[in-house]
């Protein structure tokens, strides 16, 4: 009411959800009037009549039965008929899983929800829409695409958002092939781009990429980011399974593929696989990767401004679970067993690196290591280093100016006409 979309709180209200009119009416007490009942009451009063005239109101009232049938008919033909009781009961359950559904993404209870309430209100963020997305498409309906929420605000907005027909409904996550995989923008047609999670889990950081690029854009995001599953053991491990969801979805090459951070890192594993399967990668990137070895840079979680950039809102029992979440990975990953072997063919690939200029993990105060790319240069000759202007390692992704200037530098890379030299070795 307050954003006066009347359209969505009237397509609600027919679809059966309570709403409390009198809100319309501020402080004002507006007094209820009562419908006369009696037309609707079906009640016969019958009259003594002649025997001829009883016949004459029979003939009257078969000619007027007859036309009011046949109007009846052709109105049918043009009207819908209200909503049926199966489907307002539909739309009531529904508004009740996607509330238990938020409740337990945000770790408060259900009641407490409102379904004409902003959802940013109770610290809903951009982890938790893509959390509530995979929830939606295993629990209610697996065609609901990110698009189909990011606009909604209220629960209100995603009943009405939401696709109208159910019968493909379903209570089992099994009609989702694999739960790591988000298509993260509403590119359908066009070969498809996948990307990999990075040392937090998510691909909640890619969004902002992917709706200006205009091919399909995949996230991989880690087993038991979002869910309670156990987490793949070793980076081996996970790059063989994220290898098979891609070959999945694109059975056959060129593949593009990238990532940030620790996602650059399996970006390479995954393009090593691939080549070993006698597939053509086209390209990878990554973002601001550190080479994986114990020379470079120790795990910095520890520090007291970290969790606010990876975590700036929310509520406090999604916080903690994020956190517990990503020590979880991060045990998983067992990176200081893992070590890059030499690609087949790395001549044939497209590589880029995109380099933070600062040279800042954190802060100033924070362990900075130097020069942790070159490593990655010995085992790919022709990779080309872009250097972009962020504050720290962290905020690569979500600052406007260096999510601007990695994102302009991406699109020459993933136009249908690229060329190998697309982005020069340069700072943007």
């Amino acid at each position: 009411m307050e954003r006066s979309k009347y359209h969505k709180l009237l397509d609600v209200w027919t679809k059966g959800l309570d709403v409390n009119w009198s809100a319309w009416y501020a402080e004002s007490q507006p007094r209820r009037l009562s419908l006369p009942t009696y037309p609707f009451s079906k009640e016969k009063y019958w009259v003594k009549v002649s025997s001829s005239r009883v016949r004459e109101v029979e003939l009257q009232d078969t000619h007027t039965d007859t036309l009011q049938n046949q109007k009846e008919a052709e109105e049918h033909l043009t009207i819908e008929s209200a909503p049926p009781k199966a489907e307002v009961n539909s739309a009531l359950s529904m508004q009740k899983q996607i509330t238990t559904i938020l409740a337990d993404l945000l770790g408060i209870k259900d009641t407490s929800i409102q379904a004409d309430v902003p959802l940013d209100r109770y610290g809903m963020n951009s982890i938790l829409i893509l959390q509530m997305l995979q929830r939606l498409q295993s629990q209610i309906d697996p065609s609901i695409q990110l698009e189909d929420i990011m606009e909604c605000d209220t629960i209100e907005e995603l009943i009405a958002a939401l696709p109208t027909d159910h019968s493909h409904m379903n209570t089992h996550s099994d009609s989702i092939a694999y739960s790591e995989l988000i298509h993260l923008n509403a590119v359908t047609v066009g070969q498809p781009i996948f990307w990999i999670h990075g040392g937090t889990g998510g691909v909640e950081a890619y969004i902002e990429l992917a709706n200006q690029l205009t091919r399909p854009f995949y996230g991989i995001q880690a087993k038991g980011y979002s869910n309670d599953e156990p987490p793949l053991q070793s980076m081996y491990a996970m790059a063989a399974y994220y290898t098979r969801i891609i070959r999945d979805i694109q059975p056959e090459g060129p593949y593009d593929i990238g990532g940030y951070s620790l996602g650059g890192v399996l970006t390479y594993e995954i393009a090593r696989i691939l080549q070993t399967m006698e597939q053509e990668v086209s390209s990878i990137i990554m973002i601001d990767s550190f080479y994986p070895d114990n020379s470079h840079v120790q795990w910095t979680a520890d520090h007291p401004d970290l969790w606010q950039m990876l975590y700036s809102k929310g509520s406090t029992a999604s916080k903690e679970k994020f956190i517990e979440t990503c020590y979880r990975l991060e045990q998983a990953y067992e990176l200081d067993q893992y070590k890059p072997l030499p690609l087949l063919n790395p001549q044939s690939i497209r590589s880029y690196y995109f380099r933070n200029q600062n040279g800042i993990l954190v802060d100033d105060n924070s362990i900075n290591p130097t020069d942790y790319w070159q490593t990655w240069k010995t085992i790919l000759p022709d990779l080309q280093m872009v250097d972009i202007d962020a504050t720290n390692h962290f905020v690569m992704l979500s600052e406007p100016t260096s999510l601007q200037q990695i994102t302009t530098a991406i699109q020459s890379i993933y136009t249908p006409n690229d060329i190998p030299n697309a982005v020069s070795s340069t700072t943007l």
